[in-house]
């Protein structure tokens, strides 16, 4: 009875789930035909009208879209790696991505973002977070997290954003990381090694770590062209005696 009534059975879940969505989708019909352009209005106009017609329907149609079955196991991963945590009790299959605390999703109900600044998180960092494969904005900066940053991390094929600041991370720097990367920010962490990364995002954020800043390595010498190869010397003409002269004498003076 108390779990009926906390969370309902899952039919009622899926009931909710589906009036839910048919609610947005009727929101974004609404909201489509309060943006239809006025009769005299310009191409320009009607233009504007269609794109902001369809960013709404786009919108209106994630924010009712459930998490995808793969994802949702992720996050049940994070739930028991992290126990509980403010915001923790909405991550519930069956529930729309809207309602998830912290998470955001694109239409297909894969997780976009993972937002969970200042949540009370107290463990590591699982290995589980690379198997979301579109997740482009992970903030998990503000908590009580520990332990080594997982090498798993270079495998994130979309991932722009990466926010750990001010936690009690360990462990040597990892030196590769997504090529998407834009921002990467570890700082207030006591990380340790050289502060060297094989691609470096345009935002990068490392102090108050343990990490030591070698120099950058000489450039490579060029190296000298060889000599130019030596031309041969045409051999000297032999000089052949004029008629009428004496031969030359091979007789010693006495």
């Amino acid at each position: 009875m108390r779990a009926i009534m906390r969370g309902g059975s899952p039919r009622r879940r899926r009931r909710h789930a589906l009036l839910a969505m048919r609610v947005a989708v009727a929101l974004a019909l609404l909201h489509a035909m309060a943006e239809l352009p006025p009769r005299g209005a310009t191409m320009v106009e009607r233009s504007h009208a269609r794109a902001s017609r369809r960013r709404s329907a786009f919108f209106l149609f994630a924010a009712a879209q459930n998490i995808s079955d793969a994802d949702m196991m992720v996050l049940e991963q994070l739930k028991v790696e992290w126990g509980a945590f403010p915001g923790s009790a909405t991550w519930q299959s069956g529930r729309p991505c809207a309602r998830m605390a912290g998470v955001t999703c694109d239409a297909r109900g894969h997780v976009l973002k993972l937002v969970l600044s200042r949540r009370q998180l107290t463990g590591s960092l699982p290995t589980a977070l690379a198997d979301l494969p579109s997740l482009q904005h992970l903030d998990l900066s503000s908590n009580r997290l520990y332990g080594a940053i997982p090498l798993d991390f270079a495998n994130f094929p979309y991932l722009q954003r990466i926010n750990l600041r001010s936690n009690q991370l360990s462990g040597f720097l990892p030196q590769d990381w997504p090529r998407s990367l834009t921002a990467l920010l570890l700082e207030n962490n006591y990380l340790l090694g050289d502060a060297y990364l094989s691609s470096c995002p345009a935002t990068l954020s490392l102090r108050s770590n343990c990490l030591s800043f070698p120099p950058p390595p000489p450039p490579p010498l060029l190296s000298a062209a060889p000599p130019p190869p030596a031309t041969p010397s045409a051999p000297s003409p032999r000089v052949r005696p004029s008629a009428g002269s004496p031969p030359p004498s091979h007789h010693a003076p006495a």
